[in-house]
């Protein structure tokens, strides 16, 4: 995840079962706030579905870019 400068980001991710029950995981982002990564451990097995909530924190109304990528393994 790696969002605009500037802005305060908070990114999370839902991570979703076969059978529907989901976790939510922070994601932490780095000392000035705009990117961050994390690997879900048992994806494919316990976990079939990943969701990225990102939002930023400082400014409510905002619509800011942000960019995001992910490898299975």
């Amino acid at each position: 995840f790696n969002g605009a400068d500037g802005f305060e980001w908070r990114a999370y991710a839902v991570a979703t079962a076969p059978n529907g029950r989901s976790s939510t995981i922070p994601i932490t982002v780095d000392a000035a706030g705009d990117a961050g990564s994390i690997a879900i451990p048992n994806f494919g097995t316990r976990w079939s579905k990943v969701t990225l909530v990102p939002t930023i924190a400082d400014q409510p109304g905002q619509a800011v870019p942000y960019a995001y990528g992910a490898t299975v393994n």
